[in-house]
């Protein structure tokens, strides 16, 4: 996992994909549970007060990681209450507006 200039959600984020996500087969979708979150925040000691946070920064205001994004065009979804997931997507406008 690359740590240059990562914040702790970069981390969180990556961490939780490397996880769930199998090399070993395609995959258009990896879900996961906030208490998944959680469990990766406290596994790299880093606070976490909000955990749907993580979520909405990467839907909403920044780019997914470099490490996630070399495996796909992926977009974070949600799947219900404390629900979400990496969505393969084969547009490329899931990027625009947002910052690196």
């Amino acid at each position: 996992m690359e740590t240059f200039n990562l914040t702790d959600y970069d981390k969180i984020i990556t961490a939780l994909f490397t996880k769930k996500y199998k090399t070993t087969r395609k995959m258009d979708r990896v879900d996961f549970t906030k208490d998944e979150l959680v469990e990766i925040a406290k596994k790299l000691k880093i606070p976490l007060r909000n955990p749907p946070d993580v979520v909405y920064t990467f839907r909403s205001r920044r780019v997914l990681p470099n490490t996630i994004l070399r495996t796909g065009n992926w977009i974070l979804t949600p799947r219900g209450k404390g629900k979400f997931s990496f969505t393969i997507t084969y547009s490329n406008n899931n990027s625009e507006g947002r910052t690196n």
